[in-house]
């Protein structure tokens, strides 16, 4: 399709039925004025310029499966907003750009491709991150691509996915659904905050890579690591109390951080590092492997060995072989599920192995048997008997 002059929208255009939008004007504008445009591509001759001098105009770049669309000369401004449909790959090389709408990655793929802080997301140094907000929905991904310089950008998890990897993905983070973050290699997440909203963020960190988180975790919610690598948490004494940790790599904790739940499964020695001491766990502590970082248990958490057959060792099988602690005074409950105790041949049973007999903490079964439990000096036991339970110091 060929256009020659300055146009003002008058209602929405589909323009996706042609190949291409092409101009012979030195400079070319097409004004959303309020309305949506949708384009599969646009092979711009000469300078070309896509605004929106009203508010509410979109432009709706469509990318079919296959398909890539590559943006590194069409200058965006206005309020207008871009919103990237299609199964198809769109990369925003363009820099400079000012449109202040926000993008959203509906469908398909979203590529970052600009050197550090030369905006093509919108804003243009503006120093307002709203104006550069990018919201990535269900289905969709966005790319990072290796890029830096995300600092006045927004990024919403709508149920998408952010992919790639980044030494410098310091914009702010927000989820709105639960989501996904996948890396092809070492990611940083940095400056301002994760905000999980009340959602779960599943994480793929590719073998051999690490997943740096160096920000602040702030709202309640869950991140679950489905494999790795290694979550490496160095942000200064994260306390994220609300947040449950489902992680099936290598844990390495460079400072404090505080959590609810904790479910470790690992399957080498390799799940190490870290001070034991800086995990503080207030929920329910879920060994799911003999490799595990070894947290403090603080009053009212719960080891869950609902399913475990055998005696469970409190000291980790990683390397260093760090063992779980306890908060002073506090009671920690033991979930033992509808494990069956043989008492054939003694009225004791052990359930939990450790060192060195923890001082000055109460232990109490969960199960619904209500069995016993006592302390000794090798480890906790279950009594065959029906009551309150024994605290032995």
């Amino acid at each position: 399709m060929l256009i020659a002059a300055n146009v003002s929208m008058t209602a929405d255009a589909d323009l996706t039925p042609y190949a291409s939008v092409m101009t012979t004007a030195a400079s070319f504008t097409i004004d959303t004025a309020g309305h949506k445009l949708y384009l599969k591509s646009l092979h711009p001759w000469h300078a070309t310029t896509i605004t929106d001098t009203v508010g509410g105009g979109e432009l709706h770049m469509v990318a079919p499966g296959g398909r890539l669309t590559y943006n590194n000369q069409i200058a965006l401004s206005g309020s207008l907003k871009l919103v990237t449909e299609g199964e198809g790959l769109f990369v925003a090389a363009k820099t400079a750009q000012t449109y202040t709408g926000g993008t959203q990655v509906a469908s398909g793929t979203f590529m970052y491709d600009a050197a550090p802080a030369q905006w093509p997301l919108g804003g243009n140094g503006t120093g307002n991150a709203t104006a550069q907000i990018v919201t990535v929905d269900g289905g969709a991904r966005l790319d990072v691509n290796g890029k830096t310089g995300f600092g006045y950008t927004t990024v919403i998890f709508n149920g998408g996915t952010v992919y790639g990897s980044s030494t410098q993905f310091n914009c702010a983070k927000r989820l709105t659904a639960d989501s996904y973050l996948t890396t092809n290699g070492d990611f940083k997440m940095q400056a301002s905050a994760l905000d999980l909203g009340g959602y779960r963020l599943s994480v793929d960190i590719l073998p051999g890579k690490s997943l740096y988180q160096e920000c602040p975790i702030t709202g309640s919610g869950a991140i679950d690591v489905t494999r790795g690598g290694w979550l490496v948490m160095t942000s200064t004494d994260i306390v994220a109390a609300n947040v449950d940790f489902k992680i099936h790599c290598a844990l390495n904790i460079n400072k404090a951080i505080s959590i609810h739940d904790y479910y470790s499964w690992y399957d080498n020695e390799e799940n190490t590092w870290g001070d034991a001491a800086a995990l503080k766990v207030y929920g329910t502590f879920t060994p799911a492997s003999e490799y595990f970082t070894a947290a403090t248990m603080m009053n009212g958490s719960v080891i869950d060995l609902s399913a475990k057959t055998e005696v469970w060792s409190t000291t980790s099988s990683s390397n260093g072989g760090n063992t779980l602690s306890y908060e002073q005074g506090g009671t920690i409950y033991v979930d033992l599920g509808d494990r069956e105790m043989d008492f054939s041949t003694s009225d004791a049973v052990k359930i939990v192995s450790w060192d060195s007999q923890p001082v000055n903490v109460k232990f109490m079964a969960t199960d619904r048997k209500s069995y016993h439990v006592v302390q000794k000096a090798d480890g906790l036991y279950c009594l065959n008997a029906i009551g309150t339970t024994i605290y032995v110091r």
